[in-house]
């Protein structure tokens, strides 16, 4: 602890107690009192996180990190099987060989992939 802990303490009573009115109270408490106050509430702030836990800002981003990379490998495997489903809907409707794999492309071109891959629609 250093002094200007103490004395920031120190301030931060008294300030409390004018701002609570209380002023009065501690007006005639001599200055050397004061710093010793403002010490022991200076270790008293070292100390407020035994008593308090607070958990590194760390592992709050690690868990918001695993809870996005869970949501994303789900809705990846969602979205793949939709593609899944998708090609073989298609593939059906257009009477393909069920052992031939049929997809999209981004522009709706369909195309089958059987050994070689064709456009088919």
């Amino acid at each position: 602890m250093t002094d200007a802990h103490a004395e920031y303490w120190r301030e931060a009573v008294m300030m409390a107690f004018e701002d609570s009115g209380l002023w009065d109270a501690i007006k005639d408490i001599p200055m050397d009192k004061l710093m010793e106050v403002g010490a022991t509430l200076s270790v008293s702030a070292e100390h407020q996180g035994e008593a308090f836990y607070t958990p590194p800002a760390s592992d709050r981003i690690n868990s918001i990190e695993r809870e996005w990379k869970a949501k994303f490998e789900r809705l990846q495997a969602e979205h793949d099987s939709y593609v899944e489903t998708a090609g073989k809907t298609i593939g059906r409707i257009l009477r393909q060989d069920s052992g031939d794999h049929v997809f999209m492309s981004a522009n709706g071109d369909v195309y089958r992939s059987g050994g070689r891959t064709e456009q088919i629609a």
